[in-house]
């Protein structure tokens, strides 16, 4: 198969939170401390939010009384190698856990991981328009009748669940300018990107019946499950 789609870009972000205690909200100096070698550079703002850089890497990982959240950006060799960014999220949320007793998570809210992909074509934006309308939309000439003879853009909105996930999805094309923006690069990727592209911004999560002894297996099912998603809706377009 020819790709018409070439990924340049992803970003991913694993995040979990639970309910706040006040030994978390003094100990998370204590557990950020345990894991400060990974990482070059950190900031707080305040006692109880601590967010640890490493600009060789592109990750972040940030502490609070009430989530942990893991951020990792790249290009090619990344994107090629990202089932390695997917164990360090995993490993990230397991051993920090781990590190300190006194931080205890009591009640989970909601486990998530997100993935955004910047996909690069030598389309022209009106192609990309039409190709997103005639993929995802009714192309029916009523539509048409309604408000689309001219599609000026568009983009594909999906509120779902699919295997005990709920599943948000966007998906649309960006001029050349809009990529950086839109991408909210935490290290600046996105200013690389020079052609017009698609985003497939796919986020998954559970939100009940999670606790301590179900989450790092249910940690593992939301990522295969958006891995999953989004390999398929890279396929699609390039159908």
């Amino acid at each position: 198969m020819n790709k018409t789609f070439t990924v340049k870009f992803q970003k991913v972000i694993g995040q979990l939170r639970f309910r706040p205690t006040l030994d978390n909200f003094h100990n998370v100096p204590n557990v950020a401390k345990e894991i400060e070698k990974d990482f070059e550079e950190w900031k707080a703002e305040g006692n109880s939010n601590i967010t640890l850089y490493s600009l060789k890497s592109n990750e972040l990982f940030q502490l609070t009384s009430g989530s942990l959240t893991f951020v990792k950006e790249g290009e090619d060799d990344f994107i090629n190698d990202s089932s390695h960014s997917v164990d360090k999220l995993k490993n990230y949320l397991k051993d920090t856990l781990k590190k300190d007793e006194s931080f205890a998570i009591e009640k989970i809210h909601r486990i998530g991981f997100r993935i955004t992909e910047i996909l690069e074509t030598d389309f022209e934006f009106q192609d990309l328009v039409d190709l997103i309308y005639k993929k995802f939309y009714s192309d029916s000439e009523k539509i048409n009748e309604i408000a689309s003879d001219e599609k000026r853009d568009t983009v594909f909105v999906l509120d779902s669940r699919k295997n005990g996930c709920f599943v948000h999805t966007h998906i649309g094309p960006l001029k050349t300018e809009e990529v950086e923006k839109h991408l909210n690069s935490t290290f600046d990727l996105g200013k690389k990107i020079s052609k017009n592209c698609i985003f497939i911004d796919v986020d998954v999560f559970i939100d009940s019946d999670l606790d301590m002894d179900n989450v790092y297996d249910n940690i593992d099912k939301i990522i295969t499950e958006n891995n999953r998603i989004v390999s398929d809706y890279v396929n699609y377009l390039n159908s």
